[in-house]
């Protein structure tokens, strides 16, 4: 859904059709139990360009400063566009759980989406809990590692992610006060933040096979190479490298034959995360044509000296038959 732009603390218009006003009173402040927005799943794994995944935005511990729940909230979050494109936007669950909802905004814009969400319950009735506010369709479109970071709020502009509450004052009146929930964040990140290539995808038994790549800023710098043969599940260690100025590479000296898989594997803000596997063959060595020729060869050597014998018998045999 998209719609015009709109201020997101007009939420109060909506609010009013519940409530009498007689003044508004906006502050920002912190809640008894500070909520958290996060981004789940907080990594993402490395796909294939055109592949698609979903990740939601969710909220822990909503409440206001005075546990009435919150009324609205505006999500910004913000990725890489030359590595992602965010194709959709649904509104989570968690609001509409407690009654009818108004968005205000839903809008993908050149890595960065905007969302803000309005609860339509009479004041001080507000979303109280755990649950997700948002989900987010994504299309990998280029290669790398992307931030998926939760703007914070700026009071100053009133943008960025946060929360909002709406409640009657302690003397009973009909007096609409608001508040800005600045909650916690949780960002998240998209892709492997190692690369990892092979020199060769096939390569006879006796040779070696270079595997090289490179760790973005602030990964590593220590790299765990992995092997598995094709079509197996239990990886096994191959070698553990440093990188050096953001680049490793390890020379696998003579592999048996057959077909293998090859990973690498480097810490990034503190996640262990893999690159994509690469996958080489190494072949039985092969008769050359000479091998060939001189086998060949061999054979009818033997074949006609067998049949010389045997027809050497078969003449002698006769001869002596011929001789009684």
């Amino acid at each position: 859904m998209r719609i015009k732009n709109i201020p997101f603390l007009t939420f109060l218009t909506f609010t009013l059709l519940f409530s009498v006003i007689r003044g508004i009173n906006l502050n920002t402040v912190t809640a008894t139990s500070t909520p958290t927005v996060a981004v789940v799943p907080e990594f993402v794994p490395i796909m294939n360009i055109n592949e698609t995944f979903t990740l939601n935005v969710t909220v822990t511990d909503a409440e206001s400063m005075y546990g009435v729940g919150i009324d609205g909230v505006e999500i910004r979050l913000e990725y890489d566009p030359t590595i992602l494109e965010a194709t959709n936007l649904t509104e989570g669950p968690f609001l509409r759980s407690f009654g009818e909802t108004f968005i205000m905004q839903s809008n993908i814009t050149d890595g960065r989406v905007w969302f803000t969400d309005v609860l339509l319950t009479p004041v001080g009735q507000g979303a109280t809990g755990s649950g997700v506010l948002l989900t987010v369709n994504f299309t990998v479109t280029g290669t790398g590692v992307s931030p998926l970071y939760l703007t914070p709020y700026n009071p100053t502009t009133d943008m960025g992610t946060h929360l909002v509450d709406s409640y009657l004052d302690a003397r009973g009146q009909t007096l609409t006060l608001t508040h800005v929930i600045v909650p916690a964040y949780v960002d998240g990140i998209y892709g492997s933040p190692i690369t990892i290539s092979i020199s060769q995808t096939k390569i006879k038994v006796g040779e070696n096979i270079t595997i090289s790549g490179s760790l973005v800023e602030g990964a590593g710098p220590d790299v765990s190479l992995y092997y598995r043969h094709t079509g197996e599940t239990a990886w096994i260690s191959l070698a553990n490298v440093t990188a050096v100025n953001g680049a490793y590479s390890y020379v696998w000296v003579k592999p048996d034959a057959g077909s293998y898989d090859i990973k690498g594997v480097t810490t990034y803000l503190g996640e262990t995360l893999d690159s994509l596997p690469r996958s080489f063959t190494v072949e039985a060595p092969g008769l050359d044509v000479l091998t060939i020729v001189a086998i060949v060869f061999v054979v009818v050597i033997v074949v006609i000296v067998v049949a010389v014998v045997y027809f050497k018998k078969i003449r002698k045999k006769e001869e002596e038959t011929e001789s009684e």
